[in-house]
């Protein structure tokens, strides 16, 4: 519900922008990790607003509930499987996402053609702060190294941010259960963020762009 409310748009078109140069009539593009569907249905959209190619999409997630959810998005080959073991043929993609998942290099890199494409994307420092600070007790910064993953070259980073000002209670809700947050924070913290009315919201991520070598 979060990511329909259009919170994370800026996300989505960041990607589109960054693909659609890159997208051919026979580009098949997966989205590993890919939940309920929605960062693909809207890669889908932007490409077929563009009205010059009509690639094929692949999107599949370890949640089978998930991809009941995905299913009804849109005509696309959806599949229950996991990062570890994707049940795709060697250098079938052009396009892989990763969007906040936990990759698996090694599978995306074969799975991916040469010169194919992999999109991460990854929270910034000041991602969700604000509700980061009224779960937590206290935030610890971690540094965030810029790796290169064997198999890859850097073809570009863009950073994301802007603000959700005013996000009211079940907008709060929503995002919270959305996020990894939910089952890390304590009940004391999840009932310091079930009080709030409303809350300005941070988004900070960076979408890497990798070429596999």
């Amino acid at each position: 519900q979060f990511l329909q409310d259009g919170h994370f748009q800026t996300i989505a078109d960041s990607i589109g922008q960054l693909l659609l140069p890159a997208i051919a009539n026979n580009s098949v593009i997966v989205d590993a990790g890919c939940g309920e569907g929605y960062y693909l249905q809207q890669l889908r959209t932007a490409i077929l607003n563009a009205g010059q190619v009509n690639p094929s999409f692949v999107g599949f997630d370890i949640s089978k509930w998930a991809m009941q959810v995905a299913g009804r998005r849109f005509p696309a080959t959806w599949m229950v499987a996991s990062n570890r073991k994707i049940p795709l043929a060697d250098e079938s993609s052009d396009v892989v996402l990763d969007m906040f998942g936990f990759p698996d290099f090694d599978e995306f890199a074969r799975v991916l053609r040469p010169g194919g494409l992999m999109v991460q994307v990854r929270a910034g420092d000041n991602h969700l702060r604000e509700l980061r600070e009224v779960i937590y007790p206290q935030l610890i910064s971690k540094p965030k190294l810029q790796l290169v993953p064997a198999q890859f070259e850097v073809v570009r980073r863009q950073s994301v941010a802007h603000r959700i000002a005013g996000l009211d209670a079940a907008g709060l809700r929503a995002l919270l259960l959305m996020t990894p947050h939910f089952f890390r924070a304590s009940a004391e913290g999840r009932a310091r963020a079930s009080a709030l009315e409303s809350l300005d919201v941070s988004v900070d991520v960076t979408v890497n762009v990798f070429a596999r070598t």
